[in-house]
């Protein structure tokens, strides 16, 4: 299993736990939950390659990838949700679950 099915790995983890507390409704969570649950992802695959032998400068990666990666998730996640739900509406005429 490769250091990306990993992290997905526990990210969806991460979502499962919390997702019965979420309206599939509201629009801020989407970009909420994929800007959040950007850090535990990135997180993850820098302690994979610390742990494979890569020398990392952790606060260099955490700002200048994690944090820009954080930002352009939230921002391009509601397009992308608002579209799946409208082909999904469009599709299968019911209301999308989570």
């Amino acid at each position: 299993m490769g250091r990306f099915a990993i992290s997905l790995l526990v990210v969806a983890f991460l979502m499962g736990l919390g997702s019965d507390y979420f309206s599939p409704g509201n629009l801020l969570i989407p970009p909420l939950l994929s800007g959040v649950l950007t850090l535990p992802y990135d997180l993850t695959q820098l302690v994979i390659l610390q742990a494979i032998g890569h020398h990392l400068i952790w606060w260099e990666n955490i700002l200048k990838v994690t944090l820009p990666s954080m930002l352009l998730n939230a921002a391009a996640s509601l397009p992308v949700y608002l579209v799946l739900r409208w082909l999904h509406h469009r599709t299968l005429g019911e209301r999308m679950e989570w």
